[in-house]
């Protein structure tokens, strides 16, 4: 797992919007957890509009993106937010 950029997944995605394999909404604080699959690696993106934060990070193993992906979604089922910190 790798924190990437914005800049740096849209330069890799291609010219199709990438497939969209999981997610999960909170909106009492506008949060969401989303797992897509890039062309080369999983894209795992945090955000929390009521905290103005949005993080991605990359995975080049399906297992690991998706073990990610479930305990942010789980972290935001119990807090509202899927940052731990």
């Amino acid at each position: 797992m790798r924190r990437i950029s914005e800049d740096e997944a849209w330069t890799t995605a291609g010219d199709e919007e990438p497939p969209l394999l999981a997610k999960a909404e909170w909106d009492a604080t506008q949060s969401a957890v989303a797992l897509k699959r890039w062309p080369d690696f999983y894209v795992l993106g945090l955000s929390c509009d009521l905290d103005d934060r949005f993080e991605l990070y990359a995975f080049d193993d399906q297992d690991a993106a998706r073990q990610a992906y479930d305990e942010r979604s789980a972290l935001m089922q119990r807090t509202g937010r899927p940052f731990s910190d």
